[in-house]
């Protein structure tokens, strides 16, 4: 039951029925009463728009899927510490692509260099 209302409000917030849902989707149907008190229902607080969505978006896309926007509330039922602690692993994501992205410029220069 769980799952099948965090589908609905999924369905509910994809007004145009792209299997997406933006950012400015996100959050214009976070400023109606219902889709709050859906989500407080739910056990999930959304008290900063920008973070809930910046952390259920996992891929970057800058838009969520149905995947990632009912695992990511999965993941974020619960108290404001599992949202910190969603809010650290989404930083910390971003450190190792960046992380990333230096080693392979490093390593192409060494290449290059070789």
């Amino acid at each position: 039951a769980y799952i099948e209302s965090l589908e609905g409000l999924f369905r509910d917030l994809d007004a145009n029925g792209s299997g997406t849902i933006s950012f400015e989707d996100f959050t214009n149907h976070l400023e109606r009463h219902e889709t709050s008190a859906l989500f407080s229902v739910l056990g999930i607080e959304v008290s900063d728009a920008i973070s809930f969505f910046e952390t259920l978006d996992v891929d970057g896309s800058h838009e969520l899927e149905i995947d990632e926007f009912v695992m990511g509330c999965l993941n974020l039922r619960g108290n404001v510490r599992t949202v910190d602690v969603a809010t650290l692993m989404r930083e910390n994501k971003r450190l190792v692509q960046r992380i990333g992205k230096v080693a392979k410029s490093t390593d192409d220069q060494l290449q290059h260099i070789i």
